[in-house]
């Protein structure tokens, strides 16, 4: 969705990307491009005149919504493989990709910096500062990275804690105070910004089998600052929403 509230970017199977009105719930615009499933998109820019879109097909497509152009302004493919997730900081471009890299695409400078993390990087998240961003990848750790030199400054884990085979999406909440993250295992993990120490452990759903199928899997938790709330949703297609009081 871009700041005004007023539309929401989506892309899918059909490798297309939409941009909706959201008060009429139609198309505004059909994006072409992409040669494989797209899986995030993200506007940009200070008035959310661009809008960035990841793929399958490792790359990363710069839509111009103000041109009115059909084909994309820019494509980057330096990624080997699919592009999983997106964060959008004032000019930077952030994408983390299954060939295990975090790249920094700076708009404005034309410049691309690459940090190695190993494992598949499926989760990207900003923080409020704009001087760290928090990585989950595929060896069942997140990590919270200092933008400038990709310095690790610390590593969030627990033993019952996974994420080895889905795509997991992070998030920093309370004013970047803790760092939640959905698993494998039908949990959220909640862990201290600072310390690093877990401190809630919350269950998306009450009843779960004995072993933890893809059913449990909560594959995304997005924070919402201004109701200090955040939304957890899983394979099992529910949406739980969660107060931090």
């Amino acid at each position: 969705m871009d700041a005004s509230n007023a539309r929401i970017a989506s892309g899918g199977g059909d490798r297309a990307v939409f941009v909706w009105d959201v008060r009429r719930g139609e198309p505004l615009r059909l994006l072409s491009g992409h040669g494989a499933r797209v899986t995030a998109v993200r506007f940009a820019a200070p008035d959310d005149a661009l809008l960035v879109s990841a793929s399958f097909d490792a790359s990363l497509r710069i839509w111009d919504l103000r041109s009115g152009a059909p084909r994309p302004v820019a494509a980057w493919e330096e990624a080997r493989d699919s592009v999983e997730c997106l964060a959008v900081s004032e000019a930077c471009v952030l994408a983390g990709s299954v060939d295990g890299r975090l790249r920094a695409y700076d708009v404005r400078m034309g410049t691309l910096v690459t940090d190695v993390i190993g494992a598949s990087v499926t989760s990207v998240d900003v923080g409020m500062s704009g001087d760290t961003v928090l990585v989950g990848a595929l060896d069942s750790k997140v990590r919270l990275m200092d933008r400038k030199d990709g310095t690790c400054l610390k590593t969030y884990e627990h033993a019952d804690f996974k994420n080895e085979e889905y795509r997991i999406r992070s998030a920093l909440g309370m004013g970047d105070g803790v760092v939640i993250s959905g698993s494998e295992n039908g949990e959220i993990f909640v862990w201290d910004l600072l310390g690093g120490d877990v401190i809630h452990r919350l269950k998306h759903k009450e009843k779960r089998m004995s072993e933890a199928t893809k059913e449990d899997v909560v594959s995304e938790v997005v924070y919402c600052p201004s109701r200090k709330e955040w939304a957890s949703a899983g394979s099992d297609g529910n949406v739980v929403i969660w107060t931090a009081e």
